[in-house]
């Protein structure tokens, strides 16, 4: 980023800012609108976003408590796994604490799991 024009428009909830490209992109013209997001290096919650781990928020189930937990998948079980939340992120949940990047985790279904419970891996995201 350039430089943020310091007035927002606040009936369209924007803010006007100036862009530079190391690398030319012919696609991007100028006066181009476009939503972004601004990531920094370390987001709310303390996690550092290149050892961050994601998960679709679906995967998060909350307990009475209102502990936050995911089930691993594991050799065809569920294995309850508590976690710690970081931010929620156009890209899903960040899990702060618990996981650790290339963990399966159940999505679909994960509300009716139990710690034990058989489970078949239908679909995989690549990772």
């Amino acid at each position: 980023m350039i430089t943020v024009i310091p007035t927002a428009d606040r009936s369209k909830a924007t803010v006007t800012v100036r862009v530079g490209f190391r690398v030319k992109d012919p696609r991007i013209v100028p006066e181009m609108g476009a939503h972004v997001a601004f990531l920094s290096p370390t987001p709310a919650g303390g996690v550092a976003g290149d050892r961050a781990v994601v998960v679709p928020p679906d995967a998060v189930q909350t307990e009475e408590g209102g502990q936050s937990v995911v089930f691993l998948v594991a050799d065809g079980r569920a294995e309850r796994r508590p976690v710690r939340l970081g931010p929620r992120t156009s890209a899903g949940q960040i899990i702060a604490a618990g996981l650790a990047p290339g963990d399966v985790v159940a999505v679909e279904g994960a509300d009716k799991l139990r710690d034990g419970s058989g489970v078949k891996v239908v679909k995989q995201a690549p990772g």
